[in-house]
């Protein structure tokens, strides 16, 4: 009998050590989400911004936790909470990393909120990894229950420890690769350079001193988290512009018989976002001694345009509501000169369709090492150029938001802001009205397909520096257009230097979030005090068993004696 017993004890205590071996830290269940780590960026002068760190692997909480249980945890927090304020009182609290859960579509006050986050967190050094994830149904329950989790919130010592014993956590994990500084030979960002030729192109001799005008647009975006921020206005807005004026008016090249004595350069450039870099190349390169394909004289250039934002109207007063057109310069052109009698015919053009338009002056900075507009970079090379954009200023918190999305564009604008820029082209060459109303109102005048089809395939995917190389499938694009309507068109690959660069950005854009159900540590240290406390007492019982035998034996006959 006591064998017997002995066997039966063994089988339970085996029973209890599977059972425990089941119950580990982390349960055989996991889900994945993908997130969007917060843009990393260097300066010169080793100034670091954005996010410093990528890899998570901590228990979650949310900011109603008690601040003791913040520490060292991952917060996963709503936007609607997640103000420049909070972020201060989390990074105090020592939070080990914050993932942002964002809508599918902002409000106006969270446009604002991102905006404010853009506005400081871009500009300082995030010692934490923070991410962004996109609002979902099962993210939302993740957020409900790890919410209502009463084991991390302000209770009793008591009931904190029960609530932490009989609830579930979950362990956040990001093992992505370590971070790594991107090189020339990582990403090679490239300008693309397209040109119609006007005048008589029989005679080269004569081709060459022909005037040039060059329409340009730097086409990558910027904002909060890398691979969200699309750019849609800005400054996706300026390259649509520029392909549909390409279009427009590579027509007029194609015939003899109105080929203008002008020749217009059109110009994509690569990190515009980045101290206008990839413009500031093309200048060093024309302006280097020797031949080379597609090299220009500067010295023929009578202006340059910069289109940059035209996808909708700003406000600029309570009784303004759409600010129209704004020209950008740095030197106010005088009368005499080819972009003064363009800054009047696009004034002249402005008002007849009943376009406000102002001339917007201001100086460079030069103590600033961040120029304002792209135009600068002309002007710094005593080029005449102005921007054209919607923006009456430059600090406007739209031009570098990952909240630009496409449903910020109003189509009617965008294409408005085109024709005016069309028309006035056009005026300027031919000086002509009657040639100027005839193109405007034929079958060359704009195309809103072409227009829309162009924005939606820039605004589906960001287009941050470090995403663009000379291989993106949005550059092929670009350049096929160049190759179509162009009669010169090459792609110039944009340098960076090996020592001492302008900017320095970094990869690991996306990464991939697993969420681990778990058991929290106080659980399994009750278990295991349940389980010694089991196994002692069976062992007590067996080693004492003839004593144990002989109690229950009294006892068994004192009870039948008194109920005798």
């Amino acid at each position: 009998m006591l064998g017997d017993l002995r066997k039966q004890m063994f089988l339970i205590i085996g029973s209890i050590l599977v059972f425990i071996g089941y119950h580990g830290r982390i349960v055989n269940a996991s889900e994945e989400f993908q997130v969007y780590r917060m843009q990393q960026y260097d300066l010169p002068f080793g100034t670091h911004f954005g996010s410093r760190s990528n890899q998570i692997s901590m228990e979650a909480r949310t900011i109603n936790s008690k601040p003791s249980f913040i520490s060292r945890r991952c917060v996963l927090i709503k936007l609607d909470d997640f103000t420049l304020e909070r972020y201060r009182i989390l990074t105090s609290q020592y939070a080990g990393s914050i993932i942002v859960i964002l809508p599918a579509n902002y409000t106006e006050s969270q446009r604002q909120t991102i905006k404010s986050l853009e506005a400081h967190l871009l500009h300082e050094s995030v010692k934490i990894p923070v991410y962004f994830i996109l609002e979902s149904a099962r993210i939302n329950e993740y957020y409900d229950y790890i919410d209502n989790d009463k084991s991390s919130q302000d209770s009793s010592a008591f009931q904190v420890l029960v609530d932490s014993i009989i609830s579930d956590g979950f362990q956040f994990v990001i093992n992505s690769p370590n971070i790594k500084q991107l090189t020339q030979s990582d990403f090679q960002a490239v300008n693309l350079q397209g040109k119609l030729i006007g005048g008589d192109q029989s005679d080269p001799n004569k081709a060459k001193r022909i005037p040039t005008i060059i329409i340009t647009a730097h086409y990558d975006a910027f904002g909060l988290a890398t691979s969200m921020s699309n750019g849609c206005d800005s400054n996706g807005s300026g390259v649509v512009a520029l392909l549909e004026l390409s279009r427009l008016l590579s027509s007029l090249y194609s015939n003899s018989k109105t080929i203008p004595p002008l020749n217009i350069l059109f110009l994509l450039t690569a990190e515009g976002k980045f101290n206008y870099y990839g413009l500031k190349k093309w200048l060093e390169e024309q302006s280097e001694a020797g031949e080379a394909v597609g090299k220009i004289d500067l010295d023929d250039i009578q202006f340059a345009i910069c289109l940059d934002s035209l996808g909708k109207s700003t406000q600029i007063s309570d009784d303004v509501e759409d600010g129209g057109i704004f020209m950008h310069v740095s030197r106010p052109p005088k009368e005499g000169q080819a972009s003064f009698e363009f800054l009047k015919t696009l004034e002249t053009v402005a008002n007849k369709a009943n376009v406000r338009f102002e001339l917007n002056h201001k100086k460079i900075n030069l103590a600033s090492d961040v120029l304002a507009w792209e135009h600068e970079r002309f002007s710094l090379s005593k080029i005449p150029a102005m921007t054209l954009s919607h923006f009456q200023s430059h600090k406007d918190s739209d031009r570098n938001t990952m909240t630009d999305k496409i449903d910020n564009i109003d189509r009617k604008v965008l294409m408005r802001n085109i024709k005016l820029i069309y028309q006035s082209l056009i005026q300027y060459i031919y000086k002509n009205d009657d040639v100027t109303n005839y193109m405007v109102n034929s079958d060359l005048d704009i195309s809103g397909d072409f227009v829309s089809s162009w924005m939606e395939k820039i605004c589906f995917q960001p287009r941050t520096a470090s995403l663009i190389n000379k291989n993106h499938p949005l550059i092929n694009l670009f350049f096929a257009h160049f190759n179509r309507y162009m009669q010169e068109s090459l792609r110039q690959l944009v340098k960076i230097q090996a020592k001492e660069p302008e900017f320095v950005l970094y990869n690991e854009e996306e990464a991939t979030l697993v969420i681990y159900n778990v058991k929290p540590a106080a659980f399994d240290f009750f278990l295991a005090m349940m389980v010694s406390s089991y196994v002692g007492l069976i062992y007590l019982a067996i080693t004492n068993f003839d004593k144990l035998f002989g109690f229950l034996n009294r006892k068994l006959s004192s009870s039948k004696l008194k109920s005798n």
